[in-house]
């Protein structure tokens, strides 16, 4: 048995033994329990030799009388059920809590294999840059890159290749020469959804906003397809977006819906897509669409096209396919009803369902050589919490998950709507029975934090498409065994995903009226490590199997790569920067990744259990009103432990407080935004019994230096370690020889 943390035993005559301490510890391993009360108690004392190392008892093993005096207990805390399946299943969807965590609900403990595989980027530099660029990446540990092949890269005139081949081959050959296999998106943005080629369209006199028609001059007019051709930006941002439907002899164009606003006289930025947007899969009767299959078609030529190049490149299975970016923007494509109205036909059927199993059907058919190895994400997925991997065709390797989540400011923020908030007991805590809900109580806190979607904080939490249980959605199920009808589970890859540190410092907490200002150039560069580290061993952990960062460079607020870098390399293009200007992210995945590698666990892989978790003092992240319905958030309750296993006797355990706010100002220090170094008690299960105790190190990334952890004691399979921890990972290490 332990003692609290802090409490502690003095005796009136303390035997001969030499340690750290004469304590609860010692008493523990002579197979005692003293329990804290004064009192007489009867201490057998064993040879020496027969306990661990720090503590030495040198008397021949005889049995003695002590006295034993209460020690006063530090002030702190004990989880005593850090891990329970209740905090997912107690919050089912439609629920929230700003108390229950659903990331505790399971723990598994991964080859280190997995976290070394799972490292990606979104690879968003041009060809100049890619070479130096995937060095960088490559020697900071990351092996996997999103890239983008849209449709229109296609040429207009022969869509089986592409309008600047050099360019996008010279992206291609750097990530394979630096060993990123590549995540090749397939996407039709609105933007430029497909092959097209400008046209200017002159209209010879003005148009009234509602106006049905325009009158183009005889030289527009020969230019255009019908329902192909069209002014861009009069609507949504398309090019185009507004399309002609027909035009006669005179030059009158007839157009797909009325015009938004007032047409001028004269010449207008206009394109012609080589394919129509797409229209409903079936007619109104019943029968196929020939309208969808046309565009259809020649979206599997695309696809096809894209394959044929990465196979050249990377080899038949040295790459892999994420079908589609995201339905929140840039998809009016997909439908028809976006450019006309009203609609060009009347039907039925799922658009984006019909493509993903098109799309899935086509690479998996052996008639067209693409190797089974590579994967397929379904990119529809990515911003919706109810495509499962029930939802999806047989053959689809992943769902893939684009999550951001900007600061929210609590109460300020609380959303009253459809979603019952529950306490800290799971019960529901609004003062009525039917939506709009308004909560009895919302602690006051700023929520920033990577790992936002797997808290309860909203309903949607990634967790259920992660868990290795079963629970569900409106009757679907959810959870990482959940697989299509004749097919195996999917995975979930994290395709898109970053915490802006632009937006991380509006508001104080405690006065969510007031600005805090804001950082430093490098202090940004920190907090986005801090992102990153965080949101990688906390997404690998609870079951994603890839995590592709957004972004390499160029991306303000999101960044990875350090502008030093990206700025020298510009100066000197055939010049390699260094690591050392790679910036803070690159050094702490590095150095962070640089703690997993070893041989593997072979078949001795073990899941270690996570029995307590003790906090020496009572630091919290939010107050609550005093009640035991709505307590302070400790942060023993936020202390992420996230075991890997490295080798058959070696275990990597990255362990910090997972704090809503990154932003919280402790000090004017140059690490004003870390919490305060807080030690903690954990004990551990099912460990290997050997018998010589753990050897116990742990190691911060960030600062490159090793932090204090030490083993307190163990029984069985269990041990007890301390640690100070932060509210960044570091890593703890567990050898057992």
């Amino acid at each position: 048995m332990l003692l609290p943390v802090g409490a502690g035993i003095s005796l009136d005559d303390a035997p001969q033994c030499v340690g750290e301490d004469v304590s609860g510890e010692a008493l523990a391993f002579g197979g005692v329990d003293p329990g804290t009360a004064a009192g007489t108690i009867r201490l057998e004392l064993v040879p020496e030799g027969t306990m661990p190392a720090t503590v030495r008892c040198p008397a021949a093993a005889e049995t003695r009388l002590f006295t034993v005096t209460a020690a006063a207990p530090a002030p702190g805390g004990v989880v005593a059920d850090p891990i329970d399946s209740k905090y997912l299943t107690g919050v089912p969807f439609g629920r929230r809590s700003f108390w229950i965590q659903p990331w505790r609900s399971y723990l598994d403990t991964w080859p280190a294999s997995r976290l070394l595989s799972s490292v990606g980027i979104n690879f968003n530099v041009n060809s100049k840059e890619a070479d130096e660029t995937a060095r960088l990446l490559q020697s900071s540990g990351f092996r996997l890159g999103r890239i983008e092949l849209s449709w229109n890269s296609l040429s207009y005139d022969d869509p089986t290749h592409f309008a600047d081949e050099a360019e996008v081959r010279r992206r291609l050959v750097a990530m394979r020469d630096h060993g990123l296999r590549p995540l090749i998106l397939l996407n039709a943005n609105s933007g430029g959804p497909g092959p097209a080629r400008p046209v200017s369209l002159d209209t010879v006199t003005a148009a009234a906003a509602g106006a049905r028609t325009v009158k183009l001059s005889a030289a527009s007019a020969a230019a255009v397809v019908p329902g192909k051709t069209g002014f861009n930006d009069l609507s949504f941002g398309g090019n185009p977006d507004l399309l002609i439907k027909s035009v006669d002899g005179d030059g009158d164009a007839t157009l797909s819906k009325p015009l938004p606003s007032a047409l001028a006289a004269g010449s207008h930025v206009g394109a012609t897509l080589r394919y129509a947007p797409f229209g409903p899969p079936l007619l109104s009767d019943g029968a196929p669409n020939p309208a969808f299959q046309a565009t259809l078609d020649g979206w599997l030529r695309y696809v096809a096209t894209v394959c044929a190049e990465a196979d050249d490149v990377f080899g038949p299975a040295g790459y892999d396919l994420e079908v589609w970016n995201e339905l929140s923007f840039g998809s009016q494509f997909l439908d028809q009803g976006n450019y006309y109205s009203p609609a060009r036909e009347d039907g039925s059927g799922s658009v984006t369902q019909a493509l993903l199993e098109k799309t899935v059907a086509y690479v998996r058919d052996p008639a067209h050589g693409i190797s089974t190895d590579v994967g397929i994400s379904d990119g529809f997925a990515g911003q919706t919490p109810f495509a499962s991997g029930g939802s999806v065709p047989a053959g689809t390797t992943a769902l893939s998950k684009h999550l951001y989540r900007g600061p929210q400011y609590f109460p300020r923020n609380a959303v009253l709507n459809s979603i019952m908030p529950l306490d800290a007991l799971g019960s529901p805590d609004a003062t009525t029975n039917e939506a709009p809900y308004t909560p009895r109580f919302t602690p006051r806190f700023t929520s920033a934090l990577p790992e936002y979607f797997l808290t309860a904080t909203q309903t949607e939490t990634e967790v259920r498409d992660l868990a290795p249980f079963r629970t569900g959605i409106y009757g679907a199920p959810h959870g990482r065994d959940v697989g299509p009808t004749g097919g195996s589970p999917p995975a979930t890859w994290m395709t898109e995903y970053n915490l802006n540190t632009n937006l991380l410092f509006p508001l104080r907490p405690e006065n969510q009226d007031q600005y805090i200002g804001t950082a430093s150039a490098a202090e940004k560069e920190r907090l986005q490590a801090v992102v990153v580290l965080r949101s990688l061993v906390s997404m690998a952990s609870k079951g994603m199997a890839r995590v592709y960062f957004y972004a390499a460079a160029h991306a303000e607020g999101y960044s990875l790569i350090s502008d030093r870098f990206m700025n020298a390399l510009s100066a000197s293009p055939d010049s390699y920067p260094g690591d050392q200007l790679g910036g803070p992210t690159m050094d702490g995945v590095r150095r962070l990744l640089a703690g997993f590698r070893g041989p593997g666990p072979g078949s001795a892989l073990r899941q270690l259990e996570l029995r307590s978790i003790a906090q020496e003092g009572n630091h919290a992240e939010f107050s609550g009103d005093g009640t035991a319905v709505h307590p302070d958030l400790y942060d023993r309750e936020l202390l992420a432990v996230f075991p890997f296993q490295s080798s058959p006797t070696r275990f990597v355990i990255p362990v910090y407080v997972m704090t809503p706010n990154l932003t919280t100002v402790d000090s004017d220090s140059a690490n004003r935004f870390d919490l305060p170094d807080e030690n903690f008690r954990i004990t551990l299960g099912n460990l290997p019994e050997t018998a010589s105790p753990p050897q116990v190190s742990a190691y911060d990334p960030m600062r490159d230096e090793a932090t204090p952890a030490r083993f307190v004691s163990r029984q069985g399979d269990r041990a007890v370690i301390e640690i100070s921890a932060t509210n960044y990972p570091r890593l703890l290490t567990i050898n057992l020889e």
